[in-house]
């Protein structure tokens, strides 16, 4: 009982990521300004290295303009 309920907390982690995922790419393909900030809050939810990464890219996306 104790690993399925394991299994299911992982399923439901992994699905909110995929969703995070889909945000921050809905997010570039529009209006970067408009959206700036979905983008940041949702990186805060990433992994180390996948907030690292997200962290740069904002960065320099910022630089940009």
């Amino acid at each position: 009982m104790r690993n399925w309920m394991r299994l299911q907390r992982v399923k439901m982690m992994s699905w909110k990521k995929a969703s995070r995922e889909e945000e921050i790419e809905e997010a570039w393909s529009e209006n970067i300004e408009e959206n700036m900030d979905l983008f940041y809050f949702t990186m805060l939810d990433l992994s180390h290295e996948e907030t690292c990464q997200s962290l740069i890219l904002f960065c320099y996306v910022r630089l940009l303009n």
